[in-house]
């Protein structure tokens, strides 16, 4: 690691992408950010002072070209859909994400880039699990253009890494949740649940509360990004990133009235066909590889997710 090496973070401004941005900087990485035009720079506020911050749209070649410019490595967490919405479009997200993706990697082989790490999908990727916990080499049939385009997008990064050797990680990564994650937008249960019981509002459950999820703390999520731009590992290329254990939407919501301090009003409403009904990460091959394990508790993490939104609201 070096002040000198440079990272492209793109949608550093973003809940993840932020989180990353900080991890970076504290260890003495130079950093960019791209974002989209007119992105919201609240999460990163705290240091616009200390990174380059490029807006640009990701469609557009020559915004892509000029923004990789000399940089060492990319954190490529730019995503256009949600899992929810994306199968209304397919073309849309292919359009948006897929091909932008290509264009990256065509300006990545051309320039000093060594590594690229994706944020994949493991809440998705798999589509309806044959057996829990999922392990990497599980079956891969998304039941969403979202999950279709993120594994489509791991296919290119494996043959760019084989025919041009760029150093290309895809990070699974289950069911991110902690500060910053806006509590407005269509996905991210913890945030929405938290901010409501917060507020008091009623919480819509889709189905009967019983799915289950992997939720994993935006902590330890970033231990592994930076793990995976910083560790040489020519061998595998494709990492669950999870808790490892599962959390109905029930139980999650019990956490929350624990943390709160009340009950937490709930309305239960018809379930929808793209909510697979469990999804359980086996992190076995990140543990073994890079000595990663996820380090917060559920009920931890909650706590410092509602102690945020009290400090910001």
């Amino acid at each position: 690691m070096s002040g000198k090496t440079k990272v492209l973070v793109l949608g550093g401004c973003g809940f993840i992408g932020s989180h990353v941005v900080d991890a970076l900087l504290g260890r003495g990485y130079t950093v960019t950010i791209f974002d989209k035009d007119k992105v919201d720079t609240a999460n990163v506020a705290h240091v616009l002072s200390q990174v380059q911050l490029i807006q640009g749209d990701f469609s557009n070649r020559k915004n892509v070209e000029e923004m990789i410019g000399d940089h060492d490595h990319i954190v490529h967490l730019i995503g256009t859909t949600l899992p929810q919405t994306s199968t209304e479009h397919p073309a849309y997200d292919v359009e948006s994400n897929v091909i932008p993706t290509l264009n990256l990697l065509d300006a990545a082989k051309r320039s000093r880039v060594k590594r690229l790490v994706f944020a994949s999908s493991g809440g998705t990727i798999y589509g309806v699990p044959r057996r829990l916990p999922i392990s990497e080499d599980h079956p891969t049939n998304p039941v969403s253009a979202y999950g279709i385009s993120k594994l489509m997008i791991e296919k290119y990064l494996q043959l760019y890494a084989y025919h041009h050797a760029i150093d290309a990680v895809s990070l699974r990564v289950s069911n991110p949740y902690g500060e910053r994650q806006s509590p407005l937008a269509a996905q991210g249960a913890v945030a929405v649940f938290v901010w409501k019981a917060l507020n008091r509002e009623s919480i819509t459950i889709w189905g009967d509360g019983q799915i289950i999820r992997d939720f994993i703390y935006i902590g330890d999520v970033v231990d592994m990004f930076v793990q995976a731009i910083e560790q040489d590992n020519q061998e595998t290329r494709v990492f669950n990133v999870g808790s490892g254990a599962g959390t109905s939407l029930n139980d999650l919501l019990q956490i929350i009235e624990r943390v709160i301090g009340r009950k937490p009003t709930i309305t239960y409403t018809k379930g929808r066909k793209v909510d697979i009904p469990a999804n359980v990460l086996d992190v076995g091959r990140a543990r073994q590889v890079y000595d990663w394990q996820p380090k917060v508790a559920m009920e931890d993490g909650i706590a410092r997710v509602a102690a945020f939104m009290n400090r910001s609201r």
